[in-house]
């Protein structure tokens, strides 16, 4: 999949088209190779094992699972960039059913495991979905009146998503408190309980989540300051893990303070993380800064310029 959207150009509708029909398969071959794991659900929950079995499913329902977000992060991108509404529509609803084949298995895994070492994961999940429901509402409103042939299933409610039904009927304590619908800020309030019960983990996905919902904000000219503050709190907290999350956490400060419209921080943000990487990786980031829809507008002001020495060459 990743190969895929590597090799993706991501103009017109034609090559949108023969991406949809691509990508789809590939979650199809490996919903296949994943059956497995799936069957050690079934009406009285999972059973019981003395042997590795238990774990073995564990793996391979968590490779299914990124496999999944990987191609609903492709479908939002593709939702974005696809000028065809059919096509669209079509994307944004196999989006869906695959986000819920996902959601579903967050559910089994973390039950499966009886344990919460698997929070972050189900935070992607419900950020995954609320960020489905930040699709166009034209897109929405279309789904929740098309008939899709061969489709049989409701996906979408009266307020959100509709969440699919817990993995066996004696799932326990784990899911019982999940609604039957969600919208997309309850999503986004589930996401984040999950992101901090994962701790350390859960840093960088939670400052994404909250800039995805800044985003939003402004997206419907409302007030994006409490998402890209706390966002700040998540990023500073994550530049003290290591190196790598130090440069990858000012990155985002960056964006975030793009987004805020401070390009005094933006800067300051893009020389901590450049000096954080290593010298002969300086070079892709500066690139990423220029591709990177938050940096943009950005690009042209002296105090961005210096900080990304592109005058100079002084990161090459």
């Amino acid at each position: 999949m990743k190969r895929v959207m590597a090799n993706c150009k991501l103009d017109g509708a034609v090559q949108w088209k023969e991406m949809l029909e691509t990508s789809s398969k590939l979650c199809e071959e490996a919903a296949d190779k994943f059956e497995k794991a799936r069957a050690a659900v079934d009406d009285e929950g999972f059973e019981e094992d003395d042997g590795n079995e238990e774990g073995d499913d564990l793996d391979w329902m968590v490779l299914h699972i990124e496999h999944l977000l990987q191609f609903v992060d492709f479908a939002i991108t593709a939702l974005d960039k696809s000028k065809a509404m059919e096509i669209s529509i079509e994307w944004l609803r196999r989006a869906i059913i695959a986000w819920r084949s996902c959601f579903s298995l967050t559910l089994a895994v973390r039950y499966l495991s009886q344990s919460n070492r698997f929070n972050a994961l189900q935070g992607d999940a419900y950020a995954a979905g609320c960020r489905l429901l930040g699709s166009p509402f034209e897109l929405l409103t279309a789904l929740s009146h098309s008939t899709s042939e061969g489709s049989t299933t409701q996906l979408l409610g009266s307020k959100g998503l509709l969440l699919p039904p817990p993995p066996g009927s004696g799932s326990g304590e784990i899911v019982e408190h999940l609604p039957s619908e969600a919208t997309e800020e309850e999503l986004a309030t589930l996401a984040e309980a999950a992101y901090i019960a994962a701790g350390a983990e859960g840093l960088l996905p939670m400052g994404e989540l909250q800039m995805h919902l800044a985003r939003r904000m402004q997206s419907t000219s409302r007030d994006p300051m409490a998402h890209l503050k706390k966002a700040t709190e998540v990023f500073q907290a994550l530049s003290n893990n290591g190196p790598d999350d130090k440069a990858i956490a000012w990155y985002n400060m960056a964006c975030v303070a793009a987004m805020a419209n401070r390009p005094d921080y933006a800067a300051k943000a893009l020389r901590t993380c450049l000096h954080a990487v290593e010298p002969s990786q300086r070079r892709k980031w500066i690139e990423e800064v220029r591709e990177d829809g938050d940096l943009q507008p950005l690009l042209n002001l002296p105090e961005i310029q210096a900080a990304l020495e592109l005058e100079t060459g002084g990161y090459r």
